[in-house]
Parts: C-alpha cells; structure tokens; sequence
C-alpha cells in the first residue's frame, strides 16, 4: 500500500516538474481522439439513416401506355408472384399527377398548360423486410424490367449505392484513424517518458548502485504512462460528447424529417477507445523503459 502510494506520487511529482511537456502530451491525445470518435459517430449515425431509408424502399413500376385492364392486372398477378413482394398497388397516371399537384402548390402554373396527362400508370412494389437489401432488390427490379408491359423500375439505386460507399469509405477511415490514432499515441508517450526518464538519469543510476529492484523503478513511469493514456482518452470523450450535444441541439433539427435521431456512439465503442488509449499509454511507457534501461 506504502508502494503504491509512494508511486503514485513519484509519477504526480514528475507531472508537476514537467508541466509543458505533458500538457501537450495530453493535448494531443485529446486531438488525436476527437478525430477518430468525429469518424465513428458519422458511421454509426450513416449506417442507421441508410438502414431508415432501405426500410422504405418500394419499387416504383412504369408501365407502357394504353394497357387494357386485363395486362394490368396479369401484370400486377406476375409481380405479385414474387416471393421478396409484400403487396403491390396500382397508380394510375391521374391518381399520381392529382397527387403530384398537392405537393407542388407553389408550381401551379407548371400543369395550367398541360394538355394532356404525360405520366404513366405505374406500380407501387413494396418489399418485405427481411428482403431489403440492396443486392435482392436490384435482382428484383432487373427481373420485372424484362415484362413487356414495363418500360422501366426505380428505387433509388444510384443514392442508394453512392450512399453504401460512403458508408463503407467513413468506416475504413475510421478504423485506419483509429490505428493512427493508436501509433501517434504510443509516439507521443514513449518520447514523453523517454524524456522524463533523461531527466532522472542519474537518480535512476543511484537507485540501481543501491540495489533497487527494476519494478520500484518502472513503476512511476508506467504509472505516468497509463495516466496520460486514460485521462487524454477520457477527456478527449467529454470534449467530444459535449461538441455532439451542442451539434445535435443547434443542427440536429434538420434531421426532424427522419424516424431516427443522431446518436453519440455506443457504450462499447467508448469503452473500446478508453481502453485502446490506456494500452496505448502502458505500450508507449514499456517501449521507452525497455530502450533507455537496455542502454543504461
């Protein structure tokens, strides 16, 4: 108890002795982690409005003109034949212009001069949940297309696959970050103990002259070590939480149209990054003690 309390002053003493050099140790921790936490929350909060948006998908099915009621119907019995549909509604080219007015008031005079209706009958194709992946859809929409009675099936490929990439780029990046984040960290506490550990050179040397064990030496430094792993890891997630509540008031209301709200990341991803910064510490502190004492 009396060694660990001894050692815990002996880190906190050299701290104090070296203000600079460890404030900007910390500092830069902190930095370092508000980068790559800013990375996994646009991942996490991408991934959960792009799964939103798949929840909605439906497949819109134009179809060719002056169709008789009987291939509308023998169509919609054809699709409807697909295991991935859960229901197909038909929409007449006057029911989807009607509607097309009341959500362009502001554009009446765009249909004044219409003198005939240009949109088609179409199909709304709903797919059943557990089928809406971008892969079964895109397979289903190429499937329908081939019916002569269709001209053409739209369901957002494009934004949808543009979407998965960036999604897919946000969580590559993030975890490259995150080993960045990791090397940088353990840079920047070995060379911070390193010199801690130059500074007390010869009270270093005199502890071994009198026979003190190696642990009684290390042990403040990766004290030191961990210290600045956990606390910049900590204090980088505070800054960071407190920058996302202040977003997520200010700009978060921009998001009011979607069923989901913007998330700080999960539980475990913060445990995660607080424990990758504390081994980073440790790491750090074992790289310098193992290279300076080697040569002393």
């Amino acid at each position: 108890m009396i060694t660990n309390s001894s050692n815990f002053r002996r880190a906190f003493s050299d701290i104090k002795n070296n203000k600079f050099i460890h404030l900007i140790t910390f500092i830069t921790i902190i930095l370092s982690l508000l980068i790559i936490g800013t990375f996994v929350i646009f991942a996490v909060n991408a991934s959960e409005l792009l799964d939103e948006w798949k929840s909605g998908i439906k497949l819109i099915v134009y179809l060719e003109d002056n169709l008789s009621q009987a291939e509308i119907d023998r169509t919609k019995f054809e699709i409807s034949k697909f295991e991935e549909i859960e229901n197909v509604e038909f929409i007449s080219a006057e029911k989807e212009l009607s509607q097309l007015k009341k959500s362009m008031t502001r554009q009446k005079g765009i249909f004044e001069n219409l003198k005939e209706n240009p949109l088609p009958d179409s199909f709304e194709v709903f797919v059943k949940k557990e089928k809406k992946n971008q892969e079964i859809i895109e397979v289903l929409a190429k499937k329908i297309e081939k019916f002569k009675t269709v001209t053409e099936v739209e369901y957002g490929r494009e934004w949808i696959g543009k979407f998965a990439k960036i999604i897919s780029v946000s969580r590559l990046a993030a975890i490259c970050m995150g080993a960045v984040f990791f090397m940088v960290t353990i840079f920047i506490i070995a060379n911070t103990i390193r010199l801690a550990l130059y500074s007390k050179k010869e009270e270093i040397e005199i502890m071994q002259l009198v026979g003190a064990d190696e642990k009684f030496i290390k042990s403040p430094f990766y004290l030191q070590g961990l210290i600045h792993g956990a606390a910049g890891g900590a204090a980088g997630l505070i800054i960071l939480f407190i920058l996302f509540f202040v977003f997520s008031i200010n700009i978060g209301q921009d998001f009011s149209s979607f069923t989901i709200k913007i998330k700080f990341m999960s539980l475990q991803s913060v445990l995660i990054i607080l424990f990758c910064s504390t081994l980073a510490g440790w790491f750090g502190c074992y790289l310098s003690l193992r290279q300076f004492l080697k040569y002393s």
